[in-house]
């Protein structure tokens, strides 16, 4: 198993190989994004960072490669949509789709999207990730480049979520900080009790 994370300023891969006997090894590589090329998604300059990166883990000229890419809020649109509290439990993709492609401005069928539902003091929330057309073709033409097939989306935010939402007192409504330390610079997210407080990356 792949996993491969293009993140706000960096990009990281970790693979872990599991053979049916013996003992399972992990190979791992990290890059950092300068500043000035971090700013802007260009393909033609990421690759050669994306280059720089299966080097550094070994995974360069191994042939077609399948990974789980984790992406970084840089590449989302982030909505929080309040779930009416007499919808059951069966409508709400249909009630999410529907806010979506309905109510929401600049998103269209053609997106695509993933969400998880937090309840929190009686109140039902969607938090939903929208990965748009444009972006979707680009991430996949940067790793065409190196024979990469992706098996599954993460969003970053999520996942970093999941890691102290335990910690939260779900009664407060102040938000949470999140910083990261980079090389360069430092990125943060804004998360509250319920999530992803806003998809803005505080630089």
């Amino acid at each position: 198993m792949t996993i491969l994370s293009l993140l706000q300023e960096s990009l990281h891969i970790v693979s872990i190989n599991k053979p049916y006997f013996g003992k399972a090894t992990t190979t791992e590589g990290s890059v950092t994004i300068s500043p000035e090329h971090a700013q802007q998604f260009d393909v033609d300059i990421w690759a050669t960072y994306v280059k720089k990166l299966l080097e550094k883990a070994n995974r360069a000229n191994k042939g077609k490669q399948k990974v789980h890419l984790v992406l970084g809020q840089r590449f989302f649109t982030f909505i929080r949509i309040d779930i009416p509290v007499e919808t059951p439990s069966s409508s709400v993709p249909e009630y999410i789709r529907h806010h979506l492609f309905e109510s929401t401005q600049g998103i269209t069928p053609q997106d695509s999207y993933v969400y998880e539902t937090v309840t929190n003091r009686g109140t039902v929330y969607a938090n939903v990730y929208v990965l748009s057309l444009q972006i979707r073709a680009q991430v996949q033409t940067l790793l065409d480049l190196f024979d990469i097939s992706v098996e599954k989306i993460y969003p970053e935010a999520p996942l970093l979520f999941s890691t102290f939402s335990h910690t939260l007192n779900k009664n407060k409504t102040e938000p949470v900080f999140f910083l990261e330390y980079g090389q360069y610079q430092s990125t943060g997210l804004m998360f509250d009790a319920q999530g992803l407080f806003d998809g803005q990356v505080r630089v």
